[in-house]
Protein backbone atom coordinates (compact mmCIF):
# COMPACT_ATOMS: atom_id res chain seq x y z
CA UNK A 1 0.00 0.00 0.00
CA UNK A 2 1.43 3.36 -1.04
CA UNK A 3 2.15 5.84 1.70
CA UNK A 4 0.07 9.02 1.68
CA UNK A 5 1.64 12.21 2.90
CA UNK A 6 -0.35 15.12 4.30
CA UNK A 7 -0.82 18.11 2.06
CA UNK A 8 -0.02 21.62 3.23
CA UNK A 9 -1.40 24.89 1.97
CA UNK A 10 1.37 26.87 0.34
CA UNK A 11 1.61 30.63 0.50
CA UNK A 12 2.44 32.80 -2.47
CA UNK A 13 5.84 34.44 -2.49
CA UNK A 14 4.32 37.93 -2.48
CA UNK A 15 2.48 37.11 0.76
CA UNK A 16 5.83 36.47 2.46
CA UNK A 17 7.48 39.68 1.33
CA UNK A 18 7.79 42.76 3.55
CA UNK A 19 8.60 46.29 2.37
CA UNK A 20 12.17 47.17 3.26
CA UNK A 21 12.27 50.86 2.33
CA UNK A 22 12.49 53.52 5.04
CA UNK A 23 9.95 56.33 5.26
CA UNK A 24 12.61 58.81 6.28
CA UNK A 25 16.36 59.13 6.77
CA UNK A 26 18.13 61.11 9.48
CA UNK A 27 21.73 62.26 9.44
CA UNK A 28 22.59 62.76 13.10
CA UNK A 29 25.74 64.26 14.56
CA UNK A 30 25.86 61.85 17.48
CA UNK A 31 23.89 60.26 20.34
CA UNK A 32 22.64 63.59 21.76
CA UNK A 33 21.27 64.74 18.41
CA UNK A 34 19.67 61.33 17.90
CA UNK A 35 18.10 61.43 21.35
CA UNK A 36 16.54 64.84 20.70
CA UNK A 37 15.04 63.67 17.43
CA UNK A 38 13.60 60.56 19.05
CA UNK A 39 12.20 62.75 21.81
CA UNK A 40 10.33 64.65 19.08
CA UNK A 41 8.78 61.36 17.92
CA UNK A 42 7.78 60.52 21.50
CA UNK A 43 6.10 63.89 22.01
CA UNK A 44 4.28 63.66 18.66
CA UNK A 45 2.88 60.24 19.54
CA UNK A 46 1.85 61.47 23.00
CA UNK A 47 0.01 64.39 21.38
CA UNK A 48 -1.67 61.92 19.02
CA UNK A 49 -2.86 59.74 21.91
CA UNK A 50 -4.10 62.80 23.79
CA UNK A 51 -5.98 64.12 20.75
CA UNK A 52 -7.63 60.84 19.83
CA UNK A 53 -8.55 59.85 23.35
CA UNK A 54 -9.58 63.02 25.14
CA UNK A 55 -9.37 62.35 28.86
CA UNK A 56 -8.22 63.83 32.11
CA UNK A 57 -5.35 61.43 32.89
CA UNK A 58 -1.87 61.77 31.42
CA UNK A 59 -0.46 59.78 28.51
CA UNK A 60 1.33 56.79 30.06
CA UNK A 61 4.82 56.12 28.67
CA UNK A 62 7.08 53.24 29.73
CA UNK A 63 10.80 53.45 28.89
CA UNK A 64 12.15 49.89 28.98
CA UNK A 65 15.87 49.64 29.61
CA UNK A 66 16.56 53.32 29.93
CA UNK A 67 15.99 56.72 31.45
CA UNK A 68 17.06 58.78 28.43
CA UNK A 69 14.08 61.12 28.53
CA UNK A 70 13.63 61.50 32.29
CA UNK A 71 14.80 65.12 32.40
CA UNK A 72 12.38 66.18 29.67
CA UNK A 73 9.36 63.97 30.36
CA UNK A 74 9.29 63.11 34.06
CA UNK A 75 7.50 66.34 34.99
CA UNK A 76 5.65 66.89 31.70
CA UNK A 77 2.10 68.21 32.06
CA UNK A 78 0.48 65.59 29.78
CA UNK A 79 2.87 62.63 30.23
CA UNK A 80 3.21 60.04 32.98
CA UNK A 81 6.78 58.83 32.29
CA UNK A 82 7.86 55.54 33.85
CA UNK A 83 11.19 53.74 33.64
CA UNK A 84 12.32 50.15 34.13
CA UNK A 85 15.74 48.50 33.82
CA UNK A 86 17.49 45.35 34.99
CA UNK A 87 17.90 44.43 38.64
CA UNK A 88 21.65 44.59 38.04
CA UNK A 89 24.01 45.34 35.16
CA UNK A 90 24.60 42.54 32.68
CA UNK A 91 27.98 40.86 32.49
CA UNK A 92 29.99 40.95 29.26
CA UNK A 93 28.47 44.20 28.05
CA UNK A 94 29.61 47.72 27.33
CA UNK A 95 26.05 48.98 27.14
CA UNK A 96 24.88 51.55 29.63
CA UNK A 97 23.08 50.62 32.84
CA UNK A 98 20.35 53.20 33.24
CA UNK A 99 18.43 52.58 36.46
CA UNK A 100 16.82 55.81 37.66
CA UNK A 101 16.22 56.40 41.40
CA UNK A 102 12.50 56.68 40.65
CA UNK A 103 12.42 53.80 38.18
CA UNK A 104 11.56 50.13 38.58
CA UNK A 105 13.65 47.02 37.88
CA UNK A 106 12.99 43.56 36.46
CA UNK A 107 14.82 40.30 35.75
CA UNK A 108 15.43 41.06 32.06
CA UNK A 109 12.71 38.71 30.84
CA UNK A 110 9.40 39.11 32.69
CA UNK A 111 7.92 42.61 32.65
CA UNK A 112 5.74 43.16 35.74
CA UNK A 113 2.79 44.85 34.01
CA UNK A 114 -0.72 43.85 33.02
CA UNK A 115 -2.52 44.38 29.72
CA UNK A 116 -2.84 47.98 28.46
CA UNK A 117 -0.77 49.35 31.34
CA UNK A 118 0.72 52.12 29.20
CA UNK A 119 -0.13 54.01 26.02
CA UNK A 120 3.39 54.09 24.58
CA UNK A 121 6.42 51.86 25.20
CA UNK A 122 9.98 52.85 24.32
CA UNK A 123 12.62 50.19 23.64
CA UNK A 124 15.76 52.14 22.91
CA UNK A 125 18.69 50.02 21.68
CA UNK A 126 17.95 47.32 24.24
CA UNK A 127 16.60 44.29 22.36
CA UNK A 128 20.04 43.22 21.09
CA UNK A 129 21.05 42.89 24.75
CA UNK A 130 18.01 40.69 25.47
CA UNK A 131 19.25 38.18 22.88
CA UNK A 132 17.28 34.93 23.40
CA UNK A 133 14.51 36.80 25.25
CA UNK A 134 13.88 39.51 22.65
CA UNK A 135 10.84 37.86 21.01
CA UNK A 136 9.28 36.99 24.36
CA UNK A 137 9.75 40.57 25.56
CA UNK A 138 8.21 41.97 22.36
CA UNK A 139 5.19 39.71 22.83
CA UNK A 140 4.74 41.09 26.35
CA UNK A 141 5.14 44.67 25.18
CA UNK A 142 2.45 44.22 22.54
CA UNK A 143 0.09 43.24 25.36
CA UNK A 144 1.26 45.97 27.75
CA UNK A 145 1.23 48.92 25.32
CA UNK A 146 -2.22 50.10 24.27
CA UNK A 147 -1.25 52.27 21.28
CA UNK A 148 2.38 52.58 20.19
CA UNK A 149 5.82 51.02 20.61
CA UNK A 150 9.04 52.80 19.60
CA UNK A 151 11.97 50.48 18.82
CA UNK A 152 15.47 51.67 17.98
CA UNK A 153 18.11 49.11 17.10
CA UNK A 154 21.63 48.56 15.81
CA UNK A 155 21.34 46.61 12.56
CA UNK A 156 23.65 44.02 11.06
CA UNK A 157 23.95 41.54 8.19
CA UNK A 158 26.67 39.10 7.19
CA UNK A 159 28.06 41.47 4.54
CA UNK A 160 28.48 44.39 6.94
CA UNK A 161 32.08 45.52 7.59
CA UNK A 162 34.15 43.32 9.89
CA UNK A 163 34.79 46.34 12.11
CA UNK A 164 31.04 46.63 12.74
CA UNK A 165 30.76 42.94 13.69
CA UNK A 166 33.69 43.38 16.08
CA UNK A 167 32.05 46.47 17.55
CA UNK A 168 28.81 44.55 18.15
CA UNK A 169 30.63 41.60 19.73
CA UNK A 170 32.51 43.89 22.08
CA UNK A 171 29.37 45.90 22.84
CA UNK A 172 27.39 42.79 23.86
CA UNK A 173 28.95 39.34 23.83
CA UNK A 174 26.23 36.96 22.68
CA UNK A 175 23.98 39.83 21.59
CA UNK A 176 21.45 39.47 18.77
CA UNK A 177 21.96 42.04 16.03
CA UNK A 178 19.32 41.57 13.34
CA UNK A 179 18.79 42.96 9.85
CA UNK A 180 16.15 45.50 8.88
CA UNK A 181 14.19 42.76 7.10
CA UNK A 182 14.29 40.39 10.07
CA UNK A 183 13.04 43.05 12.49
CA UNK A 184 10.15 43.87 10.16
CA UNK A 185 9.23 40.22 9.82
CA UNK A 186 9.33 39.71 13.58
CA UNK A 187 7.14 42.73 14.18
CA UNK A 188 4.58 41.41 11.71
CA UNK A 189 4.66 37.85 13.08
CA UNK A 190 4.11 39.11 16.63
CA UNK A 191 1.13 41.16 15.47
CA UNK A 192 2.42 44.74 15.27
CA UNK A 193 1.61 47.12 12.43
CA UNK A 194 4.54 49.22 11.22
CA UNK A 195 3.52 52.88 11.29
CA UNK A 196 6.86 54.51 10.50
CA UNK A 197 10.48 53.54 9.85
CA UNK A 198 13.51 55.82 9.92
CA UNK A 199 17.08 55.09 8.85
CA UNK A 200 19.48 56.69 11.31
CA UNK A 201 22.75 57.65 9.65
CA UNK A 202 25.95 59.24 10.92
CA UNK A 203 28.83 60.87 9.09
CA UNK A 204 31.22 58.29 10.60
CA UNK A 205 29.25 55.23 9.41
CA UNK A 206 31.65 52.59 8.11
CA UNK A 207 29.77 52.22 4.82
CA UNK A 208 27.59 55.02 3.46
CA UNK A 209 25.50 52.56 1.46
CA UNK A 210 24.38 50.59 4.52
CA UNK A 211 22.06 51.51 7.40
CA UNK A 212 23.57 50.70 10.79
CA UNK A 213 20.78 52.01 13.02
CA UNK A 214 17.03 52.28 12.60
CA UNK A 215 13.90 53.49 14.37
CA UNK A 216 10.53 51.74 14.06
CA UNK A 217 7.18 53.08 15.28
CA UNK A 218 4.77 50.19 15.81
CA UNK A 219 1.04 50.12 16.45
CA UNK A 220 -0.26 47.41 18.74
Amino acid sequence: MAMRFPTFKTRRVDELQVPLEYDESWLVSGPKDRRQRILGIVRALADDVQAKHIRTQKVRILDIGGKCYANELKDDSIIDYRMIDLHKKMSKTRGGYNVHPEGETYDGRNLPYSENTVDIAIMGFMLHHASQDSIFILEQVRRIAKRYVIVTEDLSEVDYPDQWHERNFNHQVGGMFRSNEEWRRLFRLIGFSLKQSIAIRRSDDLDGDKVFRALYVLET
